[in-house]
């Protein structure tokens, strides 16, 4: 009978640490929030992104292929900063004149169409489109 209860017990404790241990190893990013580091599930926040992507950015953007924008595969890494990609989110006109090279050059391959503005985009919500990307680039 204790053997029973026992293996009872240690079959619950191993369910539950299995269960522990499947939850932690959900993909995470670190976000700085007011100088502390908080563990996101980059899952969550890819799919925010996509949400947000599927509203503001896919009639002109696709992740793999140019549309009437450019793809955006690989964005972040043809940028100075990430700052300076906002930017452009924000106000694209304002960053070519401001003599950017890299958004100059992009203004010219795309036969001088400027991106519209967004400036109500938010920085968390530019954070949310671009773990969509890196997630829709792996996949």
């Amino acid at each position: 009978m204790k053997f029973d209860m026992i293996r009872t017990v240690s079959i619950g404790l191993i369910i539950l640490l299995a269960a522990c241990g499947e939850a932690s190893e959900k993909p995470s990013a670190d976000k700085t929030d007011n100088g502390s580091k908080v563990k996101v599930d980059t899952s969550e926040l890819a799919e925010t992104g996509q949400s947000i992507f599927l509203q503001q950015c896919a009639s002109c953007h696709a992740v793999n292929m140019n549309l009437s924008g450019p793809a955006l595969k690989g964005v972040e890494k043809r940028w100075k900063s990430k700052e300076k990609l906002a930017a452009f989110i924000h106000n694209s006109q304002a960053v070519i004149s401001s003599n950017d090279a890299y958004a100059q050059d992009l203004f010219e391959h795309w036969h001088k169409v400027q991106m519209p503005p967004f400036p109500s985009i938010k920085e968390e919500e530019i954070t949310a489109i671009l773990a969509y990307i890196k997630h829709a680039e792996s996949n």
